[in-house]
């Protein structure tokens, strides 16, 4: 069989709900002992005709009581384990293999998904009907390559039954009046049916990062030490046997191995599984590359073990999901990426063949390093139910960005520390506290003492205030005389602050998300809402003051004319 009536292993064609829990499925499977692969998952309605005839109008036995569009396959939301034995698929169920059955139905309700009492190897989403997803009810959630797939199978059945309404993430919106006009034209590449090499390269990020996988990855190859094999375009032979599902296959069959089949099979099979599409766009490079050098789930390891690293709370699992992405929304992007891949070159030196291959690994990651440096930082996109929409990255505050913004106002109000505050993009945890203790002196210097009382009897103890000073009064004017600098650094900084830190805290619904200065006036009852005007307050009174000082300065130093 071929086309539409092949068996498919594609995870990017199972629905995101079901799509993470058959990878930890067959995670704590494999871990356990029980060597169970993915024999199927998404399957065409035609393919689904193709099993039901069989026992009925065609020879052998029946293998499927369900017709088109009545099995779960069809909407991305079923899958099918089966044990591998010796390399061969293993389909018994007798004593030997029994306890491995019922450990994959265990595992498989403990993640969400139902087996089938007459189908051992088959596992469905929980809790959903098959009349009500075949009328179109779809679990929300469903991404780009989900709906894509699914709205090709029901664009190419005419069958029976009737294919089920096509899901809302992909229809098209209606073309503008008057666009007709242009109908007469040459067709344009927009109107040409796409190859499936081009179709891939869509993707938000994959389009970006997937030349610099192929600058590195380079043609056949088939090194003694290298414990891949034969390998082209970096697809080795076990990972083409499985795509392909033919163990049967050669060397020679990777050396004829297409540019459009190997970037086919490096979405699919490697940026789909790290959630490419789901992760910033310098984060994505990292990933996706150690994903290809060592496999998805010991990248996944070093992006959960990069985000503990950065203070971030995530299970080490080895699978990307929900708790993975929403660590990485609230960790500093270039921070992450740089102790990811500290992380990845660690591991390359510990690896046994790195006196062979250890340079080459050592050249390609210094050449991520400066590639993640040449791209930009992207909103990260992500589906919601049946329409797709950015997700700007959440104000967080950070420690080196609160600092940083400190330095910047000490210089815009003309203070400058002693000894100098190094500027710096990164900050390293031990430059932490001798920041913030050189900032500390510069406001504690910033006009916080008394004035000085004058010696000489009768001397004036009052000065002129400016207008600004003078507004709040005599009494009030000399007592916040000359403290213009400290007030409004500490207002704009405590606004910042306040700023940052409140919507993280509420967004999280974590009750410790609202740590530091938050958390603090949260507890003494303080409504942080209102200081955060009273600050702004501040902030602006400083620098008005400060300039109106300057002002004053300027017209005392300036020539008088008659």
């Amino acid at each position: 069989m071929a086309g539409e009536d092949r068996r498919s292993v594609e995870l990017a064609f199972l629905h995101p709900a079901i799509r993470e829990r058959v990878q930890a499925i067959q995670h704590e499977l494999n871990g356990a002992g029980f060597n169970f692969h993915i024999f199927e998952a998404f399957r065409s309605p035609q393919r689904q005709a193709y099993l039901y005839a069989q026992g009925r109008t065609r020879p052998g036995n029946i293998v499927t009581y369900a017709r088109p569009w009545t099995s779960y396959h069809q909407y991305g939301l079923a899958v099918d384990f089966v044990l591998k034995t010796n390399g061969n698929w293993d389909w018994s169920d007798g004593r030997a293999n029994a306890v491995a059955w019922k450990q994959l139905h265990k595992i498989g309700r403990a993640h969400g998904m139902e087996p089938l009492n007459f189908e051992t190897p088959h596992l469905q989403m929980a809790g959903l009907r098959v009349e009500n997803l075949h009328a179109g009810h779809l679990p929300p959630g469903g991404d780009a390559d989900w709906a894509e797939n699914l709205e090709a199978a029901i664009a190419g059945w005419s069958g029976s039954p009737q294919p089920p309404p096509a899901p809302m993430a992909v229809s098209r919106p209606a073309l503008a009046p008057g666009a007709a006009v242009t109908a007469t034209a040459a067709p344009s590449d927009v109107d040409r049916p796409a190859s499936s090499a081009s179709t891939v390269m869509t993707s938000n990020n994959f389009a970006r990062i997937q030349p610099f996988i192929e600058k590195w990855e380079g043609g056949y190859s088939n090194h003694p030490s290298d414990r891949g094999g034969p390998t082209n375009m970096g697809i080795t032979l076990a990972t083409l046997r499985t795509w392909r599902q033919n163990d049967s296959l050669t060397a020679e069959d990777v050396k004829q191995l297409s540019r459009d089949e190997a970037r086919r099979i490096f979405k699919a099979r490697y940026y789909d599984v790290v959630r490419g599409d789901d992760l910033p766009l310098q984060v994505a490079a990292a990933v996706y590359n150690a994903a290809v050098l060592h496999g998805t789930g010991r990248s996944a390891e070093f992006l959960q073990n990069s985000l503990v690293s950065c203070g971030a709370q995530v299970s080490v699992d080895r699978i990307i999901g929900p708790e993975t992405l929403g660590a990485v929304g609230v960790v500093e992007v270039p921070r992450l990426c740089k102790v990811f891949l500290d992380i990845e070159d660690a591991y390359f030196r510990a690896l046994p063949e790195f006196p062979v291959f250890g340079k080459g690994w050592l050249n390609r990651l210094n050449d991520m390093r400066s590639f993640i440096a040449t791209l930009p930082a992207e909103p990260i996109v992500v589906a919601t139910g049946g329409t797709t929409v950015s997700e700007q990255p959440k104000a967080q505050p950070y420690v080196a960005e609160v600092l940083t913004k400190i330095e910047e106002l000490l210089e815009l109000f003309g203070q400058k520390p002693n000894p100098p505050i190094a500027s710096t993009t990164h900050l390293a945890a031990n430059d932490t506290l001798s920041r913030i203790g050189q900032i500390v002196d510069v406001l504690r210097q910033l006009g916080l003492g008394v004035a000085p009382v004058p010696t000489t009897p009768g001397a004036a103890t009052t000065r002129p205030l400016t207008p600004v000073n003078g507004a709040l009064g005599q009494t009030i004017g000399n007592l916040l005389d000359g403290k213009k600098s400290a007030i409004g650094i500490i207002g704009s900084v405590l606004t910042a602050l306040l700023g940052a830190v409140a919507p993280a805290a509420a967004t999280s619904g974590a009750a410790g998300a609202a740590g530091g200065l938050m958390g603090i006036l949260s507890t003494l009852g303080v409504a942080v809402p209102y200081l955060q005007p009273i600050m702004l307050g501040l902030a602006a009174w400083g620098a008005l003051g400060k300039f109106d000082k300057w002002r004053v300065a300027a017209q005392a130093q300036a020539p008088k004319t008659a």
